[in-house]
């Protein structure tokens, strides 16, 4: 057996620290984690992302996570966990195919499973000793193919539940009474949170505040708060200075992974094969509650100012006015509401978009004084402050749409889309730079090229650090034969994202045809010959469906020809050689 490239103990690297660094080298290989017992667990990662955990401990069965659930009882566990291993199957496997459950839910229960075991393993003793065995599986003939889990939100479901240590009380003290801000690329969609972390999340992206101040909030227990700060510091979604980038760009699992929620079953019976054992949910009082609530807001919310949206008094403290929105946001955020309420995003989207304006004009001093002086007028309520409110929201709803007809390669009804959305909201550079896209992949566009490029670089006036916008720009460049200009947007794109697999076929492109030309001319690029043939565009490079993808595209795995990430940064020192 090849031995370990990185060996330490518990102690010195808690577990959850173990996974950031993972995510942070986009690891590929085994984590053996032996106990001072002499028991062993493996865990197998694939770029930074768990994908199976074999443990030394039969906890956490996947009939007995389900049981827990509700979506089997324990008779009906055990029944089909035994007629699986009679037949030599995996039991959700085996499920699946006697209809106890649908595949969806089996796939979310796998993912459930997977993260109970990876919290059990945060609470192995600090004696137990790891070893990290990169490019080996030693995992792949047990129980199947495995069930990736979105990394950032394995994090943050063990980090949730931590009870504390050392080192996140030395964080804690560090940061101290210094304001937090959130990274601007960071990537918080990713985690999972609730609807009350979501809220608190929301709230510190409008303005920073520091722990003492979020305490005061009450919104969360403090140790869940302290988690939470501990966590987004770990994997660097706060600001904190050190010019790091957050962990989480450019994985390839854009979106967070949906796990198990609780259900109910009717019956302890045990599973027959083909019948279903799951029954239909019962009606939620609060659930019904809620949704009369959130449609009288969406109601009356034009009507009622922000200190009546918010349920407060015009003599209200800062403190008491971000108590109230935090209330409000963690029951009508539109993310939050959940499957049951889904008919009803457009109404939350509204409502949270209103009560976000609230909050926030209410928080500035400046802005309150000048409000409070409209609302003495009778002006507050005016109909073009709404009709602005509501621009911004079918922005959004515009730019979404916009990208998925681009996918389809609907692009008329794509440039039609973006175009609402930057009229509705012409401060975002990437309406603008959308819009452009979609012009420059239309049919016998070549002569609206020079205004294409015109709009591109207005987007990157307003972000320069774009990344999609660069690359929109390096391939019309490109198409306007600016080779060299669009070379520089791709390196910039492969700067930001060393996995923008298109821009870095692109520099490959060039480089190449620049070594071809070396050799056949004899003149290198120190010569009198400075210029060389420039590469045009690769086909796949200049599809239209990349604006959705490339942020997105998987490094390769170890042993399959994947680069290796120097190991630098917070946590380099946690996998010395």
């Amino acid at each position: 057996m090849t031995p370990p490239s990185a060996t330490g103990l518990l102690e010195k690297s808690p577990f959850l620290h173990l996974l950031v660094s993972g995510l942070e080298h986009r690891t590929s290989g085994t984590l053996v984690l032996e106990t001072a017992e002499g028991q062993r667990s493996a865990l197998l990662l694939d770029g930074g992302t768990p994908i199976k955990f074999k443990l030394a401990e039969p906890v956490h069965r996947f009939g007995a996570v389900l049981a827990e659930l509700g979506w089997l009882s324990e008779s009906q566990g055990e029944h089909s966990f035994a007629n699986a291993s009679a037949q030599g199957k995996l039991h959700g496997e085996y499920l699946v195919e006697t209809g106890a459950l649908d595949a969806s839910i089996a796939t979310r229960g796998l993912r459930t499973q997977l993260i109970r075991k990876l919290a059990w393993a945060n609470t192995l003793a600090s004696s137990t000793v790891f070893g990290l065995y990169e490019g080996q599986d030693f995992l792949a003939r047990w129980a199947g193919s495995g069930t990736a889990v979105s990394p950032l939100r394995a994090i943050w479901q063990i980090g949730r539940e931590s009870r504390g240590s050392a080192y996140r009380s030395t964080l804690v003290a560090r940061l101290g009474q210094q304001p937090l801000r959130i990274h601007k690329d960071s990537v918080l969609e990713k985690f999972g949170f609730d609807s009350a972390e979501r809220a608190l999340v929301d709230v510190l992206r409008a303005r920073p505040y520091s722990i003492a101040e979020l305490s005061q909030l009450s919104v969360l227990p403090d140790n869940t708060l302290h988690n939470l700060v501990y966590v987004l510091a770990l994997t660097r979604q706060l600001d904190l200075g050190n010019q790091l980038r957050p962990l989480g760009i450019g994985v390839a699992m854009e979106s967070i992974h949906e796990l198990l929620d609780c259900h109910k079953v009717q019956s302890s019976r045990p599973l027959a094969i083909g019948a279903r054992a799951i029954a239909s949910p019962e009606v939620d009082p609060a659930l019904e509650e809620k949704r009369r609530v959130l449609l009288e807001l969406a109601q009356a919310e034009e009507t009622l100012d922000y200190y009546q949206l918010l349920g407060i008094e015009r003599r209200a403290s800062a403190e008491e006015i971000q108590l109230a929105f935090f209330q409000l946001a963690k029951q009508f955020h539109p993310d939050r509401l959940g499957p049951e309420l889904s008919d009803l995003r457009d109404a939350g989207s509204r409502v949270f978009a209103r009560l976000t304006q609230a909050q926030q004009t209410l928080s500035d001093k400046d802005r309150r004084r000048e409000y409070d002086s409209q609302l003495s007028l009778g002006h507050a309520s005016a109909d073009d402050e709404q009709l602005r409110i509501q621009a911004v929201i079918q922005a959004v709803t515009s730019y979404q749409k916009a990208e998925v007809l681009l996918k389809k390669r609907m692009l008329a009804a794509a440039e039609l889309e973006a175009t609402h959305a930057y009229e509705g909201d012409p401060e975002q550079p990437d309406y603008l730079a959308l819009l452009a896209w979609i012009r420059a992949n239309k049919q016998n566009s070549d002569s609206q090229l020079p205004e294409i490029l015109e709009l591109l670089n207005r987007a990157l006036q307003m972000d320069p650090q774009s990344e999609k916008s660069h690359y929109f720009r390096a391939q019309v460049l490109s198409r306007l034969g600016k080779q060299r200009e669009a070379l520089a947007d791709y390196r910039f794109v492969v700067t930001k994202n060393p996995h923008h697999i298109d821009a870095q076929r692109e520099i490959r492109i060039w480089d190449m045809r620049r070594r071809d030309q070396e050799r056949t001319t004899g003149v290198g690029s120190s010569g009198t010959r400075t210029s060389s043939p420039a590469p045009a565009p690769s086909k796949r490079a200049s599809d239209s469906k990349q604006p959705a993808r490339n942020s997105a595209t998987p490094a390769p795995s170890q042993g399959q020809g994947a680069h290796v990430v120097p190991k630098t940064g917070v946590f380099g020192k946690f996998f010395k050689r």
